[in-house]
């Protein structure tokens, strides 16, 4: 486990190290926020609940923010799911006993006039910052379920391991494992053959395979430059960030990683390019860019040898 993190953390870019520090500091501004409400709520002037249900949101924040993080950079297995799943409950309970004190807070606030000359702020403070995280989550959940119905992607109940048969096309693939399962993407990318998506973090795997014919003299580097020159013209910038011969089954193919932002999307690639026999086969994984140091070894998971069998 502790070598895996120093390899993720040998992978991280400088771009990504701008972003891990600011969220550092972001953090620690909201947590010296916290940590001001506690000690003011002591003061005998200061009506303890609102001072303290500021104190709870931006707690809640700071678990939120934590939950975010661990939802990318930990490997979604069925523990490490709890464990975020029961941070989500413990901070959105913190948000609703941070709404309750400051309420109560101001009841007091108002009701004992002259007794408490600091507090009004911070309950006022509260129940805005809770609201709006309130609503914008409720937002974000009913885009999340309306983006998912609209996307195109319609989610089949695979086996994992099992190994697929395209007799047409000359070549089998074996299902990867959870946390991979079988989509249909053929809305999104009509040559898709066959595809996968993951969650935490978030990643689709998608095989393309063809029949070029029995005179095709193509070769793996041919189609790699075609399928570079396919994503540089639909990407308002592309970028090649590595490509190496890469051997698979016994067949010579070409890997390439590739960061480019498609639309509003910055997205990061690894493709396995191979031709043989009049056929050719495109094997793309892709995820967010800013997800790369996570994904960029499980992308490559579904590409290793025994995965997939030209033959």
């Amino acid at each position: 486990m502790f070598i895996k993190l120093l390899v993720l953390l040998g992978e991280i870019d400088p771009e990504t190290t701008g972003r891990f520090a600011g969220q550092a500091l972001f953090l620690i501004l909201i947590l010296a926020g916290a940590l001001k409400c506690w000690r003011i709520s002591s003061r005998p002037t200061t009506n303890r609940k609102c001072a303290l249900s500021l104190m709870f949101v931006l707690l809640s924040l700071t678990g939120l923010a934590c939950v975010g993080i661990m939802s990318k950079a930990v490997y979604p297995s069925s523990g490490a799911r709890v464990i975020i799943g029961l941070l989500g409950i413990a901070m959105f309970g913190l948000m609703i006993t941070a709404l309750v004190l400051a309420i109560l807070g101001l009841m007091e606030y108002a009701k004992q006039t002259g007794v408490y000359v600091q507090g009004k702020a911070q309950a006022i403070w509260a129940l805005i910052l809770s609201m709006l995280i309130l609503f914008s989550g409720a937002i974000g959940f009913t885009n999340g379920l309306r983006k998912a119905g609209a996307n195109g992607i319609t989610l089949n109940q695979g086996q994992p391991g099992k190994l697929l048969n395209f007799a047409d096309l000359n070549f089998r693939f074996r299902s990867p494992e959870r946390p991979w399962v079988s989509v249909d993407l053929r809305q999104l990318n009509k040559d898709s053959t066959v595809s996968f998506m993951r969650r935490f973090p978030e990643a689709y795997f998608i095989v393309i395979a063809e029949s070029l014919g029995d005179g095709s003299q193509i070769s793996s580097k041919q189609l790699a430059d075609i399928g570079k020159a396919h994503l540089e013209s639909a990407a308002a910038s592309n970028r090649i960030i590595e490509e190496t011969p890469l051997r698979v089954n016994g067949l010579d193919g070409i890997l390439v990683e590739q960061q480019a932002q498609v639309d509003k999307f910055q997205l990061f690639y690894v493709q396995w390019f191979m031709a043989t026999n009049g056929y050719s086969y495109q094997l793309m994984g892709y995820g967010k860019s800013e997800d790369r140091p996570p994904i960029s070894t499980r992308l490559t998971l579904p590409i290793q040898p025994g995965m997939c069998f030209p033959h």
